[in-house]
């Protein structure tokens, strides 16, 4: 027995067993930028660390877990907040990826965990077998390993932990619907905000190729130099859109990101339409601005229908109220330079209704993409029933309807 140590019964919090260990109180260094103070416990027959309980209290918490190669989540629990490496790369490499996407949303946007209120960063890895994918499903972060061929494992590429991470952010703030440009839009922040850490990590706020590329790390290990997506040419993947008038209904929302991707890029990096789609020369404000400025359109403006149109309006709404008009300037060139038209305003309340009559219809509305019109019905007391609806035309239009105040996008009946 050493001095100062105690032998005790402890459950470990990795594999829950129960060890005989003797429990000592170490303190002094750090570990991964943290004070150390903390009661460690050592296996009494063993002499490995079977647990550690710390003093020192962060706002971040890690718990990653592993699926063993099954399907079921979260799994077995590996490693905690603050505990030793387990010597497993995957674990441990997943663990250093959620801490470095926690340190840029908070070092930049005082944001604290995907919710902004210290939620716990849950990773299950190992999952499946020559599983090529990586999820967010509402709860936690889910990794296969891949295959070796398509990829290899995705839990250490910090594009794709910043990329599902920002799934989360998403779904707390805006909940951008997961289908339509709305949908392109939610893969594009994720896109968006992986090439940002990873440009906030270089230190240089960095505006290489590769930082605008997605997945290179681990994306088809036999094949050099490529990637899953390619935010300043979206088109090199083969599919992605880069020109908001070639969008169609159909188009897949990873494919349709392409659109929201190239704007960011080039309102980081200045320059024209990687292919020569428009001629607008977009005057580049760097990848710290244009993070700032993508982050509160989605936290603090877009909706879960919002369109691109919706998406620019946003943009250059907080691009003037964060910095200045030269700003918003440019984020307005980032949207025309692909093919993102004329300003529609964001969807609010409506400020102004025109009066409907009952059974009138009202013929010749016209609107461009994303816009609205308000209109008002006074209902007779006593009345039971009542029916509202849309006929004829051409276009795609949302119809939302509430009793006794004024709808939204988000607040209706």
């Amino acid at each position: 027995m050493r001095d100062g140590s105690r032998l005790v019964y402890v459950r470990s919090s990795l594999d829950q067993g129960l060890y005989l260990a003797y429990e000592l109180r170490v303190s002094g260094g750090e570990r991964e930028g943290a004070p150390v103070d903390e009661l460690v416990y050592v296996d009494a027959d063993t002499g490995s660390v079977v647990d550690r309980h710390s003093f020192v209290h962060t706002a971040l918490n890690r718990k990653v877990y592993t699926a063993a190669n099954g399907s079921s989540t979260p799994g077995t629990l590996k490693r905690t907040e603050g505990s030793a490496p387990t010597g497993d790369a995957i674990v441990d490499g997943n663990y250093d990826k959620l801490g470095e996407t926690y340190e840029c949303y908070k070092n930049n946007f005082g944001r604290d965990s995907f919710d902004n209120a210290g939620a716990a960063l849950i990773s299950t890895v190992h999952y499946n077998k020559n599983y090529v994918n990586a999820y967010w499903n509402g709860t936690q972060m889910v990794y296969g390993d891949g295959d070796n061929v398509n990829s290899s494992s995705l839990a250490v590429d910090a594009d794709v932990t910043t990329h599902e991470l920002t799934h989360a952010v998403t779904e707390r703030t805006s909940n951008l619907t997961y289908s339509g440009q709305s949908g392109g839009l939610n893969e594009g922040m994720s896109d968006i905000f992986a090439a940002f850490c990873e440009s906030y990590k270089s230190g240089t706020w960095s505006t290489s190729n590769e930082v605008f590329m997605i997945g290179e790390d681990i994306w088809t290990p036999g094949t050099p130099g490529d990637a899953l997506r390619y935010l300043y040419d979206p088109a090199l993947d083969g599919d992605s859109l880069d020109y908001a008038p070639d969008y169609t209904s159909g188009v897949d929302v990873h494919y349709s990101s392409g659109v929201p991707n190239l704007a960011f890029t080039l309102l980081s990096r200045g320059g024209k339409h990687p292919r020569g789609k428009t001629t607008v020369d977009v005057a580049g404000v760097g990848v710290e601005k244009a993070g700032h400025i993508f982050y509160e359109a989605n936290v603090n403006c877009l909706t879960p229908g919002s369109t691109y149109a919706q998406a620019k309006s946003c943009t250059e709404l907080k691009a003037e109220a964060i910095y200045d008009a030269a700003t918003k300037a440019s984020t307005t060139q980032a949207w025309d330079a692909v093919g993102v038209g004329a300003t529609t305003p964001p969807p609010e309340s409506c400020s102004t209704t025109t009066a409907l009559t009952n059974g009138v219809p009202v013929t010749g509305i016209a609107l461009a993409t994303g816009g609205q019109k308000c209109y008002s019905l006074a209902v007779p007391a006593g009345q039971t029933s009542l029916k509202i609806e849309t006929s004829g035309g051409t276009g795609d239009v949302d119809l939302y309807t509430k009793f006794a105040s004024a709808p939204t996008t988000t607040s209706y009946d």
